[in-house]
Parts: C-alpha cells; sequence; structure tokens
C-alpha cells in the first residue's frame, strides 16, 4: 500500500472492519458530565442556557436538575470514525445525533462505536475518495442508551487532485460594519423562553421556530469550541506529542 493514496489493497482492509467494534481511547475528551464540564462545554459554543449553568433554575425545570447541551456527546466522543488507509487526509463531514434523553448531570459514559460502510466517491479535485459511516452508541451508568450518533468522515489522498484545483478561486465575504451591527441586534434580541412550558398539543404544522444567531465565526470562537469538546486529542496534543503527530504525518505539508 501506498502512504497517503486510496488503494484498492487499502479500501479491502476497511471493509474487514465493517461492523467490528472499534477502540475509542483517544477519542473521549470528557468520561463524566460534571457541573465543571458542562459549564466549559457552555462557555465553548456561547450557550449561556440557565439550564445548563443555573442549578436553581434548572431545578425547578421538568427534569429537576442541571443538564447538558445535547451536543456536549461530541466531548464524550468526538464521533470520528475513520480506520485504515494510513496517511489519506481525513474531513469531518458530520454527525447525526439521535437523543433517547437529557444529558444529566454527574452521568459517567460509555460508548462503543462501529465502522458502518465506506462509499468510493468521484469529485472535481479528487478521482477517488471515500466517504466512511460510522455508528457511536452512547451508555450511562446504568447501561442505559442515551444517544447515538452516525459520524462521516470524508478520506482523501493527499497528492492527488484534480487539473481545475488551480483554476478554483477562494471567495472570500468580508462583513461589513452595518452587517456586524444587524447581526449583533439580532443576538442581543433574542427571547429567552426556557422557564415557560411548551407542549407537544400546543404546536401546530407550519408553527415558525424562532432563530438562534450566530457568527461571524471567529478564530476565537474555534479555540473555545476545541477547548471545551476535544482538546487537542485530533493533533496529537501538546509538546512531545505534537512532534509525533507530526512525523506519523510527516507529508502533512506538501
Amino acid at each position: 500500500m501506498s502512504w497517503g493514496e486510496i488503494t484498492d489493497e487499502g479500501l479491502a482492509e476497511v471493509e474487514k472492519l465493517i461492523g467490528v467494534p472499534l477502540r475509542r481511547s483517544r477519542m473521549q475528551w470528557i468520561e463524566t458530565t460534571t457541573k465543571d464540564a458542562i459549564k466549559h462545554f457552555a462557555w465553548g459554543i456561547g450557550d449561556d442556557n440557565p439550564l445548563w449553568l443555573d442549578p436553581n433554575y434548572a431545578a425547578t425545570s421538568s427534569v429537576g436538575s442541571l443538564i447538558a447541551p445535547p451536543c456536549i456527546l461530541y466531548a464524550l466522543d468526538s464521533t470520528i470514525i475513520a480506520p485504515k488507509l494510513a496517511g489519506v487526509q481525513w474531513i469531518y463531514a458530520g454527525t447525526d445525533f439521535v437523543w433517547f434523553d437529557h444529558i444529566k448531570i454527574d452521568t459517567t459514559f460509555t460508548v462503543s462505536a462501529k465502522l458502518l460502510s465506506q462509499k468510493i466517491k468521484k469529485g472535481r479535485r479528487f478521482s477517488r475518495w471515500v466517504l466512511q459511516s460510522g455508528k457511536v452508541k452512547y451508555f450511562d451508568d446504568n447501561d442505559q442508551l442515551i444517544a447515538t450518533a452516525i459520524g462521516h468522515v470524508a478520506r482523501t489522498p493527499r497528492h492527488q487532485s484534480g487539473n481545475n484545483e488551480k483554476n478554483i478561486e477562494p471567495s472570500i465575504h468580508r462583513y461589513t460594519a452595518d452587517e456586524i451591527t444587524n447581526i449583533e441586534n439580532q443576538i442581543l434580541s433574542e427571547k429567552r423562553q426556557g422557564d415557560i412550558p411548551l407542549f407537544w398539543e400546543n404546536v401546530n404544522v407550519g408553527d415558525k421556530i424562532p432563530s438562534v444567531v450566530k457568527g461571524p465565526l471567529t478564530t476565537t470562537d474555534i479555540l473555545a469550541w476545541y477547548a471545551a469538546s476535544q482538546g487537542a486529542l485530533h493533533y496529537g496534543g501538546a509538546h512531545g506529542d505534537v512532534i509525533r503527530y507530526r512525523q506519523r504525518h510527516a507529508d502533512y505539508h506538501l
């Protein structure tokens, strides 16, 4: 097999792993949804919902205690399932979550993960790339299934691209002062309704859900997200771990 390339031999090795339980020790940033873990994740995504942050407020809710933002599951497991294909770049391509219960405070989770499929694709930049999809299950202290996540990862060769790549001009939007002001005004005008119960029988087809405005995305936003949800897990950690990561991916800069 050639390093960093998608080969028939490499794809055959991946096929052997479909349905096989996979180790996840490097995919978890936290194991227990402590008060601090919930708070830090909420800060990282800029969500000050009192259900995550205010014990007195949360005590009056239907749950009766603090709960975590649903996507804290990313901190419990990254949902990245991209085995084999040594040296082939992986690119996060989305996750489909299903929740069966609230993510409650002080719950210690265990996870299981399996590769579901790999699909060979063609595109403008790469003559052949692969979409790998895997399923993660999240279990609580009582071994109850709390949520599932089907994660998708694009695997692309590092040194092979189509002839049209050099003709693709990046499009960068520059926000005007008026656009920034408009975004800020929308954020500040959002109404909190968490203390007003909303029952399913009071919801009708066609009802509008109020917008939640985010952005523009900044480097600070990205750093806050990684600090809260993943640390440096995907990039080898810090200090000597960074060097070891670069050695494993020595062609990343070519």
